[in-house]
């Protein structure tokens, strides 16, 4: 998978879903992938201490998600 910024805003162009939709699905399918199976309440609670600000945050998402699909051969 090419992590290149651009190449990730090219493969995802058709994935267009309003802002809290997107952010559901993503939390979702990460807590389903992690194993954990956490609730809602489990996991903003386990979280609270990643206090990054919004774009910060959604970088190192970003980084992160690319290298889990890198490592599972997607």
């Amino acid at each position: 998978m090419d992590c290149d910024p651009a190449a990730i805003a090219k493969a995802s162009a058709c994935w267009c879903l309003p802002e809290k939709e997107a952010r559901g699905a993503l939390l979702y399918l990460l807590n389903a992938q992690s194993g954990l199976n956490l609730t809602p309440a489990q996991l903003a609670k386990n979280s609270a201490c990643f206090c990054l600000d919004a774009k910060s945050s959604k970088a190192a998402e970003l980084y992160l998600l690319c290298q889990i699909a890198s490592a599972a051969g997607a």
